[in-house]
């Protein structure tokens, strides 16, 4: 909808995000620039020929702008219909990283309280590639 639109223009516009230009050469600037009209217009045909594309994790402007507005979207209408549990803290915007250190605290409190092991495992994933060869990476996405 045009709302939708406005809300992901409003998202860009107060978390300022760098250029992911691709092949398209298509800025946020320029997005932030379009009408909302010709946006809803361009992401609806986009939709309606879905099965043409698949989702990457490297995504040109336009493409994260509508991955902006559908994650908008859908975290509205899932606050909305209240289906999201608490204990999902991560998709929960308001949520912090110390509501997680309070859990895990808590949970280790009730283990030893009962005198039960608790297996915990923290994985860190943001070096992962770091010894690939990132040419290889990329030629292969």
């Amino acid at each position: 909808t045009l709302t939708d639109i406005t809300d992901g223009k409003a998202i860009l516009l107060k978390h300022p995000h760098g250029d992911a230009r691709d092949f398209d050469s298509v800025s946020y600037a320029r997005v932030i620039a379009m009408s909302n009209e010709s946006l809803l217009a361009l992401l609806n045909e986009c939709l309606s020929r879905c099965d043409e594309y698949r989702g990457i994790g490297l995504q040109s402007c336009l493409l994260r702008f509508a991955s902006i507005v559908f994650n908008a979207k859908l975290t509205r209408a899932v606050d909305e219909a209240n289906i999201l549990p608490p204990s999902q803290n991560g998709f929960h915007p308001t949520y912090r990283t110390n509501n997680n250190i309070f859990i895990l605290r808590t949970l280790i409190k009730q283990a030893r309280a009962h005198g039960k092991t608790l297996y915990v495992a923290f994985v860190d994933i943001s070096n992962a590639f770091a010894s690939m060869n990132h040419a290889s990476l990329w030629l292969k996405l």
